[in-house]
């Protein structure tokens, strides 16, 4: 399940939750580099979206550098305090995938997705899915459930399921 298809355009999800979250983020500090061009929240808010994922994409949890990101303060203010959840802890020994695309088949059914980040310790796996703002949509739920059930047909370990709001600078523990 991905928010972005293969044609790099936005699905209708990703859009309608980037429109929730700009009441959520103090306007000010999201317009203060958009200012010089006419945009608007929901092209700023996509265009957040965009570059949060995109530096979690490219960390380096072995040696994470925030500072050296080519990004605002603010991102960067909201990625330290994001990093600080119990969750990121001991990711520094882990083995981490980012954008981890896999198939699987389930039931008979076939199953395609991109888990945002995978991190595999030596006792457990943690499944980290990224949310611009809200975490609340059942459909979040039933995705972690697939992220889940592919990780267990792989790996003979517990898996976590997890779910990050980055506006809101949480993460929720999903049971699935």
């Amino acid at each position: 399940i991905r928010l972005i298809d293969e044609k790099g355009l936005m699905t209708d999800e990703l859009r309608d939750n980037i429109l929730k979250c700009t009441k959520l983020v103090e306007v000010d500090e999201i317009y203060k580099p958009f200012k010089e061009g006419k945009k608007t929240k929901a092209s700023i808010a996509i265009e957040l979206g965009l570059e949060f994922h995109e530096c979690l994409e490219v960390l380096d949890f072995t040696n994470i550098d925030i500072d050296g990101l080519p990004v605002s303060s603010f991102i960067k203010n909201t990625l330290r305090k994001l990093l600080e959840h119990e969750v990121f802890s001991n990711i520094s020994k882990a083995k981490t995938y980012h954008e981890h695309e896999f198939y699987f088949e389930n039931d008979d059914n076939s199953y395609h997705g991109i888990i945002d980040l995978l991190v595999e310790y030596d006792d457990h796996i943690d499944i980290i899915d990224y949310k611009l703002s809200n975490t609340d949509s059942i459909e979040y739920v039933r995705q972690l459930s697939l992220y889940k059930n592919y990780a267990e047909s792989v790996k003979d370990k517990p898996v976590y399921c997890y779910l990050l709001s980055i506006l809101k600078q949480e993460i929720n523990k999903i049971d699935v």
